[in-house]
């Protein structure tokens, strides 16, 4: 068969149909990339020299050259939100505060865990305590700097533009709560939970919305990222997942226009 743009091999694999060759994805989501002192490694032994592009504090994740990307023939392009300008600083040289309240800290390896949040350690927290708390701004300038431009300039390399979007419901709530309280208040809180869970996903449309408005088309793929389960076993009863999780997730993907590819779950 003849041979495909990077951009074409990628849709018409998603849409099962048959390619030249496997597409490749290096760096196209925030789960599919490297770390940057991984990245930094691979720069050396393949004799390259540019600046390590890093998308998350947190997450300390690189994001590929055009040189890497030509040199492993990748099909894909990381498109990412901008950072959030106010409610988030570091508190000290290991300690992070995000936007949402959540307070991160530097592992022995470097990577980041969350330990703290608005509503650690609660035994049964009331809805007021939502209602009352300073959330993010979905229209915060910081998330949209640049991103129509840097959208243009992904479509120009000929590879198929991954939009990553921020976290979904389970992950979000996860940081607010902490990770067995959360799972607890599905059983024991449900009204807390769902509130939460809508919160999450209302801010989560509006900057989904605003962000695809912005990059004019220039997206193939909207990729968001939510946990569901271990490579063991699911995180949760999938009954509880149907009647509580996922619709917030059918909500949050009906607002992704059908021009771009399904959204893609981490599970």
């Amino acid at each position: 068969m003849p041979t495909l743009s990077h951009r074409e091999r990628v849709l018409a694999a998603l849409a099962h149909r048959e390619t030249d060759r496997v597409p490749i994805d290096f760096g196209g989501t925030y789960t599919t990339t490297i770390y940057d002192s991984a990245y930094d490694r691979l720069k050396r032994n393949l004799g390259l020299e540019h600046p390590t592009v890093v998308y998350s504090k947190t997450r300390r994740l690189a994001i590929p050259h055009q040189s890497v990307l030509d040199r492993f023939e990748v099909d894909t392009r990381f498109l990412g939100l901008g950072p959030y300008e106010g409610d988030q600083r570091e508190i000290d040289a290991d300690t992070y505060l995000d936007e949402w309240g959540t307070t991160w800290r530097k592992a022995q390896d470097g990577h980041y865990l969350y330990v703290d949040g608005p509503f650690f350690n609660l035994k049964k927290p009331s809805l007021d305590l939502l209602e009352d708390r300073h959330w993010p701004d979905p229209d915060n300038p910081g998330y949209y700097r640049d991103l129509g431009e840097r959208a243009r300039a992904a479509r120009a390399t000929g590879r198929a533009v991954i939009l990553n979007l921020p976290i979904g419901v389970v992950h979000q709530g996860q940081f607010l709560r902490g990770f067995g309280d959360w799972l607890k208040d599905l059983y024991k809180n449900r009204a807390f939970s769902e509130r939460t869970m809508d919160m999450v996903a209302d801010r989560w449309i509006a900057v989904a919305t605003k962000a695809l408005d912005l990059c004019a088309g220039n997206v193939d793929i909207v990729f968001f990222g939510d946990d569901l389960a271990s490579q063991l076993a699911p995180l949760f009863d999938p009954e509880m997942y149907r009647a509580l999780v996922k619709p917030r997730h059918r909500r949050m993907i009906a607002a992704v226009p059908s021009t771009t590819a399904a959204a893609r779950f981490r599970v």
